[in-house]
Parts: C-alpha cells; structure tokens; sequence
C-alpha cells in the first residue's frame, strides 16, 4: 500500500527502518503491520520532491490510515519557548518591562514587549534543559526589574490591569499591542483589532511552546492543532483552575491559535500561567511534544470541534473536565506513557493535577516555586513530585 504524496507523485527509492524513525513518528496500522509517518517538507528536503515509501517495503505514509496509533514519538524533536511575565511593584501594580529591559533588537534573549517581559530560549531536546532556560530568563528580568524596583516580583498573572495615568503617560510604541496576528486552524475567528489600545485597560500574557517539526502538509496540521486543543489546550484549562483569568482569550490565545516558523510550529494557547511551577512547565512541555505526534497519526479523542472550543474559550473549567473524564482511559494510558518509565505515581499525579487542578496539589506561587533566590533547582519534574506528594499520601493515609 502506497500513500499519495501531497504533489500527487512519488518518487521510488529506499528509505531504512532507522533513518525512517529518526524522520517521523512509527505507526501501527489496523492491520497489525507497522509504519513510519514522514512529513513530506522532511523528504523533500532530503530528495528534493515529494516521496512516499512503505515501512515494511521500503515504504512510508505521509497521511495516517485509518484505525493507525503511534508506537513511537519522535522525541529527539526540539522544543522551544517564548513565555511572557508581567513584574509587580509592592502594591501588585504592573511595572511597566520598557522602563527596565531593552528592545527585542537590542537583547532577542530578554526584552520589553509592551508592559510584559519577554524571553526567548534556545530549543533543545531536553526538558531539563528547556526549563532551565526559562529560569535563566525569568531569573535575568527579576534582575533588571529588581535594579530598577528592589521589592518587585514576577507574577504568572495572565492578564493585569494597567492604572489610566499609566497608559496615558506611555509612549505609543510601549500602549500597542505587540503580538503579530496568530493562524487559527478553524478560520473563522476573526484578527484581534484594537484601533485605540491605550483604551483597552488591560494586557495579557502567554506561554507559547514551539517544536521543531516542520509540520507544512495542511492536513497534518490540522490534525496536529486540533489535538494539541484537544488535550493540552483542554487540560491546561482543568490544570490551570483558579489561576487563569478567562478576559485573555477575548483577546488571544483562543483554541486553534498557531504560528508556522521556519523552525517548526509554535503553539499559542497555554497562557503565562503555566508559569506558576516548574513542574507545570515541565508537563506541558512534555504534553506538547507528545500530543503532537499523537495527532499527526490520527490519533482518537473523543470530543466535538465545538466542545474543545468552548471549553477553551470560555475557561470553562466544568466542561473541561467533561471532556477529560470522556476520554480517561486515553488520557491515563497516555501519561502512563509518558512518565510509567519512571514510575506509576507520576503518570497518577499529572492525572489527578489535570483533573482536579495544580493548586490543589502543589505550591503555584511563582516567587517560591522557581527558587529564584538559592542555587539552580532540582527536583522540580513531574516524574520527581509526583512519586514524592504520592508517597507521602499514601503514607499519612496510613498513618491514619
């Protein structure tokens, strides 16, 4: 059985088992034969046109075939962040990020984008890494905001309200909105327009993940964006209860949002909440990179385009959860997946977090949960807590 490649042509040549799961994601189609799904920007980068091959052949798909599951994930794919954070005075009022970061052209790696901060983190393949590059940006704008203000704090708010006498004093440059118009893969939600933002009294701040899996085939895309919604973007919701504020997604970071970088994709529904623990941080990530290739081959969910929507866009924590508790033997084996390497109290943790919400769970005050004031942290993954706080149930549940 051969695919038909997005040009409508294939050209024959041979492709190995192990250079095939390098490239894609394995499958495992209904019939119990298995097979590799390559993006088509992949092979054409490597033999300069379209080509589609059959695992057990010589052969791959580049579209899933019904009743595929994945087998393996591709996880030497790079992940990526650009998380944002507004600094506080010790009133809780925004200080505003120009008055003490530079512009993106002057520092790409820490700079000012409106009101928030923002950083930016080299992409890797390890999560340890990842988050600890995030700290290292979080901690350098604590720094700068602390040499301008000594008691300012960073906060995982995702929206903060700007007093008027501040926005009217802010130069146009700082009052608009920076963010360039996301993709959104149901195509009916119209381009935030704000034609006078120094009259929007508020701004907001995301957590977006970008992957380096040059996704282009516009089906796989869909399948990708519509599933990451599907569970992160729904779970996030669940997870993220109480510490979300539901005016950001009048604006953005609505189901659906991405971008296409030359790099990849780039996820923009998680919000700056995310931030509130390295452990969340942590879950996500791995959510992300995960999900992805979950959705690349077809992978099942039961939800409708319109339930995952609204569960997001309207933070509507009930439904959410709705939705998760549909799909709970999906959801287990998949954490299970993810963390049973490690142990089976981990994989129950980030379930019972998703479903009853982190701060039920564990500390999500940003200022302590990152350590900013002591050494690196360690300790902080999910596969390191979740055994931790299981353990220490299980063993006062005893003791009872």
């Amino acid at each position: 059985m051969k695919s038909k490649a997005a040009t409508g042509k294939a050209n024959r040549g041979k492709l190995t088992a192990t250079a095939a799961q390098q490239l894609g994601m394995g499958i495992r189609r209904a019939d119990g034969t298995e097979g590799v799904l390559v993006y088509p920007s992949t092979l054409q980068s490597l033999r300069g046109g379209y080509t589609s091959y059959l695992y057990q052949s010589g052969d791959v798909e580049i579209d899933p075939p019904a009743g595929a599951q994945p087998t393996h994930g591709g996880y030497h794919y790079s992940t990526g962040s650009d998380p944002e954070v507004f600094a506080l005075d010790a009133n809780g009022i925004v200080i505003p990020a120009w008055k003490y970061l530079k512009s993106k052209k002057e520092n790409p790696s820490v700079f000012y984008d409106g009101f928030q901060a923002e950083l930016t983190t080299l992409a890797g393949s390890c999560h340890d890494g990842q988050c600890g590059a995030i700290r290292a940006g979080l901690l350098a704008i604590r720094k700068a905001a602390r040499a301008f203000d000594p008691k300012a704090t960073l906060s995982s708010k995702c929206v903060v309200e700007i007093p008027r006498s501040m926005m009217l004093e802010a130069r146009d440059e700082h009052a608009m909105l920076g963010c360039a118009p996301s993709l959104n893969i149901y195509g009916d939600v119209p381009e935030l327009n704000i034609e006078a933002p120094r009259d929007l009294g508020i701004r907001f701040a995301g957590c977006h993940i970008h992957q380096g899996t040059k996704v282009r085939y516009q089906p796989a895309v869909e399948r990708v964006i519509k599933m990451l919604d599907n569970i992160v973007g729904v779970g996030l919701t669940s997870l993220l209860d109480g510490l979300e504020d539901p005016r950001r997604r009048r604006f953005y970071g609505k189901a659906g949002e991405y971008r296409l970088p030359a790099h990849g994709f780039e996820y923009r529904v998680p919000s700056s909440a995310v931030l509130c623990s390295p452990t969340i941080v942590y879950l996500t990530l791995d959510l992300v990179r995960a999900v992805a290739h979950y959705g690349l081959v077809g992978g099942s969910w039961k939800a409708t385009e319109a339930e995952t929507r609204e569960a997001i866009d309207q933070l509507d924590v009930k439904l959410a959860r709705k939705l998760l508790k549909r799909n709970k033997d999906t959801l287990t084996v998949f954490l299970e997946r993810l963390y049973g390497y490690y142990s089976t109290e981990a994989g129950a943790f980030a379930y019972e977090a998703i479903m009853g919400g982190a701060k039920e769970l564990i500390e999500t005050e940003m200022e302590k949960t990152w350590n900013f004031s002591a050494a690196p942290f360690s300790g902080m993954r999910v596969r390191d807590v979740g055994p931790a706080i299981m353990s220490s149930r299980a063993r006062a549940a005893k003791a009872a």
